[in-house]
């Protein structure tokens, strides 16, 4: 990803990896990187590139126009939106979670899930998380692993395997995986009804993503940076 990265002729956002689209005539998966997976790139000259799910809305007279693109302002970088994903179907019902990317001058970077312990709503640190992984007595890991015998078990005992090393792996550090503990919800406005209780103080970008069976996509993006705080993006809804 860089600077060859595009916005929608259509609803105007950017285009980013993994998204269904359509760039100079021709349907396929955005390579993050302007088309479609070519190698050659001209800066110079933009392509026309749409989203699928936009250039089938569009009218005639601006399917025909074939209008160079605007360069994307996220250069590609950040979560493919759960509507422009190819197996997005708007008839499935979505489930939400919630996380924030902030940024803080003494802590540096990090990613917090908004999650549910025990019916209560809690933030949780990646980067916490990971300190205390990595505390960890490895040797213990490996002692455990030996004592259950994991390379003669079958493929079901190991699925089994892995959800009792993790339950095993988080008694020892005190501590659960944000990821497994996220919050989820039935619908984008509870879910922003909640985060909203939970805005970081530094800058932030609030993410919000849906699932549909095995895909997930953005579906909600707030930026807060120094002055400025603005909504990136919600599903359904044209880039202002």
């Amino acid at each position: 990803m860089g600077m060859f990265s595009y916005c929608c002729n259509g609803c105007g956002h950017e285009l980013h990896e993994g998204e269904a689209v359509r760039i100079d005539g021709r349907s396929g998966v955005y390579d993050g990187y302007g088309g479609l997976g070519e190698q050659i790139k001209d800066y110079d000259n933009p392509p026309s590139c749409w989203h699928n799910a936009c250039y089938q809305k569009a009218s005639y007279i601006d399917k025909k126009a074939n209008k160079p693109s605007k360069h994307a302002e996220n250069q590609g970088f950040g979560p493919a939106c759960l509507e422009f994903l190819p197996d997005y179907d708007p008839s499935v019902s979505i489930q939400y979670m919630v996380y924030f990317e902030v940024w803080d001058e003494d802590k540096g970077s990090d990613i917090i899930h908004l999650c549910q312990d025990n019916g209560k709503y809690l933030l949780l640190s990646e980067n916490e998380y990971e300190k205390a992984y990595s505390k960890f007595n490895r040797s213990t890991w490996q002692d455990w692993e030996l004592s259950n015998s994991v390379s003669e078990m079958t493929e079901e005992e190991k699925t089994r395997s892995y959800q009792d090393r993790r339950d095993f792996v988080e008694s020892k550090i005190g501590m659960k995986r944000p990821e497994r503990i996220a919050a989820k919800f039935e619908s984008l406005e509870q879910a922003l009804g909640i985060a909203n209780n939970f805005l970081p103080e530094c800058d932030f970008y609030l993410i919000i993503t849906g699932k549909q069976a095995r895909i997930e996509g953005a579906v909600y993006m707030r930026r807060k940076y120094k002055d400025s705080d603005q909504v990136k993006y919600k599903i359904g809804e044209d880039r202002k």
